[in-house]
């Protein structure tokens, strides 16, 4: 609520309202997308959407997009949505990953193959270096069947020197890793890490209540 007050203040009256606009066309993409999922975890859905509007084009806002689809189960617009995503922004791996999630959520195993295979081969290239990036390479290879690789390069996307909002990312997916293997003591520990600077971290969360 805090984060939606700050960047999405509600307007007064026909000039509040231009305000209102004036402001929205003046958030950058990482703001749009930080009020988007501000939104969803609110349950507005319609709001979140809203607050994408003014971001078409760049790679983090059409991302969002598709993860909220993807949130609200509309698997088959997510895949429409990602798909652009992904022409437009070909290299792009945290969009490589989103379409694969949601093209295996719809049946479609073999597409999502040929698109999730090729990660790994890229990241023994060095062309992932950045830890968003590692993240979702990790991810990919999880979602292919590669636990150990997997976490392998979790462990490297941990040694560096990473901020708070990349660390949360890292120790949620990690520890959604630990689960998929039953590991629940790892598991335990990655999403207390989470909750322990974000008490209200959904994942988390709803990760510790399973």
């Amino acid at each position: 609520k805090q984060v939606v007050a700050l960047l999405s203040p509600s307007p007064a009256g026909k000039k509040g309202r231009s305000a209102a606009r004036r402001k929205a066309n003046a958030r950058s993409p990482r703001e749009n997308v930080i009020l988007a999922r501000a939104w969803l975890e609110l349950g507005e859905i319609g709001k979140a959407r809203r607050a994408l509007q003014p971001c078409r084009r760049p790679a983090a806002c059409m991302l969002a997009r598709g993860r909220l689809e993807m949130a609200h189960g509309n698997m088959r617009q997510a895949v429409k949505q990602l798909a652009l995503a992904a022409k437009i922004h070909a290299k792009d791996v945290r969009i490589q990953l989103a379409l694969g999630q949601a093209l295996l959520a719809i049946g479609q195993s073999h597409r999502a193959r040929q698109l999730l295979d090729p990660i790994a081969d890229l990241y023994q290239q060095g062309v992932y270096k950045e830890t968003e990036e590692l993240i979702a390479v990790a991810q990919a290879l999880a979602l292919t069947g590669y636990f150990k690789d997997a976490n392998t390069v979790f462990a490297e996307a941990a040694e560096g020197t990473i901020g708070e909002a990349s660390r949360l990312a890292l120790e949620a997916a990690w520890g959604e890793l630990f689960l998929a293997k039953y590991n629940f003591r790892d598991a335990d520990e990655a999403f207390a890490k989470v909750l322990r600077i974000n008490p209200r971290h959904i994942d988390a969360v709803v990760a510790m209540a399973r």
